[in-house]
């Protein structure tokens, strides 16, 4: 038995306790205030600085007995937190380096540490799963209103909504069996139909090619392939009735993406950029935000005179590239066992959901399905863009290690 044929024979847990879920209060409020953006939507609640509570809120909750230890993920963040913080000396722009160490460590410490460890319950773990996917309504119908656009922040550039909006996407669909009832079913579904509009909308290239990347996966890695397969058709009949001409030039702008001027060349040049920067600071790296400050050493002189384009302050436009040239190989290396815990945990949840007669282990299955769906999305569309300063990949984790943590019966 596979484990998302596991999944439809799951019984229906006890409710959460109220005060598991009073526990989980920074949580919901981080996931609020990062995903739903109440504040772009009503710019006065930006007064009351609701991310900074919630980061306290967290980091002080910490404190309290009963939280579960220290997942290893978590060391892995806060080793790369280090190396940003033997930065801030020494890097070309200091102001840079030193923010970008304050923000990663607030993010790792204050929100998603809370996230690892606060709940202590399977269901409380399904919960906040399901608020992480729901709460990117707001977004994808601010995409669907806006042409792409996101509300603001890290969120407010088309192609970030499009990454954004596919993880929830891919985590959504896993976690559509847990469902306890026909509403919060329907609102699942309807969260992930906006969420493919708003990637539409967006015409984002990245993001239609990590769409492709997820639907490939969910294909491949199942369970119940037939019915995966039958909701992509269905969802590529839907883009093909419904999406705008301009979306499909955009795809089929793909083709020339290596062309001079085209966005896609752009970004192959500075790949090229890290790369050479990489090889003058294998160690560390140039330091947190300083790509765009060291760039200018490393371009094409020829070039930036003929285009008149110079690259002060530009980005690498790729997860990988960025965290190469800014981090270093210990930096990636921090990374790559962060991502390495992650597949061997997924596959060792997965595999113990095969059991025909444990509910618990059948809906871990389930929902380290949905994050690994939402890693594979993440990590396919982040190729293209900045992001791994973004918390997309930081929450997932720690989402992980939350499923991972309240999986076994002790943990409840």
């Amino acid at each position: 038995m596979t484990a998302g044929a596991a999944v439809e024979s799951v019984s229906r847990p006890a409710a959460v306790p109220a005060q598991s879920l009073r526990e989980l209060g920074p949580c919901f409020l981080y996931l609020l205030v990062e995903v739903a953006r109440p504040a772009d939507w009503v710019p006065a609640i930006g007064v009351v600085r609701l991310g900074l509570i919630a980061a306290l809120w967290g980091a002080l909750s910490l404190l309290r007995p009963g939280r579960l230890p220290v997942p290893k993920p978590i060391w892995y963040m806060l080793g790369l937190s280090v190396v940003m913080a033997y930065h801030v000396p020494i890097a070309r722009n200091n102001y840079y380096a030193f923010w970008g160490f304050v923000n990663f460590t607030t993010l790792v410490v204050g929100y998603v540490l809370p996230i690892a460890t606060l709940p202590r319950t399977q269901e409380a773990t399904r919960v906040l799963l399901n608020a992480y996917v729901l709460l990117h309504i707001p977004t994808a119908i601010h995409a669907i209103l806006y042409k792409g656009t996101g509300t603001g922040g890290w969120m407010g550039d088309e192609n970030d909504v499009a990454l954004a909006l596919n993880v929830a996407l891919g985590v959504g669909y896993y976690l559509l069996p847990l469902q306890r009832s026909a509403f919060t079913r329907l609102l699942m579904i309807a969260a992930m139909v906006l969420n493919v509009a708003g990637v539409v909308m967006s015409n984002s290239r990245g993001g239609f090619v990590g769409l492709a990347a997820l639907g490939a996966y969910m294909i491949l890695a199942g369970p119940k392939r037939s019915r995966i397969i039958s909701a992509v058709v269905v969802a590529a009949i839907g883009l093909a009735l419904f999406a705008p001409a301009s979306y499909w030039e955009e795809v089929r702008s793909i083709r020339s993406a290596d062309e001079k001027g085209d966005t896609g060349e752009t970004r192959i040049y500075f790949w090229g950029i890290a790369k050479r920067m990489f090889l003058d600071h294998p160690l560390v790296g140039v330091g947190t935000g300083n790509f765009g400050i060291r760039a200018p050493e490393y371009e094409d002189k020829w070039r930036a005179e003929t285009t008149g384009q110079h690259i002060w302050g530009r980005a690498a436009h790729s997860l990988y590239y960025t965290l190469l040239a800014e981090q270093g190989a210990i930096g990636v290396a921090c990374f790559a066992l962060m991502l390495a815990w992650a597949a061997r945990t997924i596959w060792r949840i997965r595999r113990s959901a095969r059991a025909p007669d444990d509910p618990r282990a059948q809906q871990a299955g389930a929902m380290a399905s949905a994050v690994a769906a939402g890693m594979v999305a993440l990590l396919v569309t982040g190729a293209f863009l900045t992001v791994v300063y973004y918390p997309v990949i930081w929450v997932l984790v720690g989402l992980l290690a939350s499923v991972d943590a309240t999986s076994t019966e002790g943990a409840a």
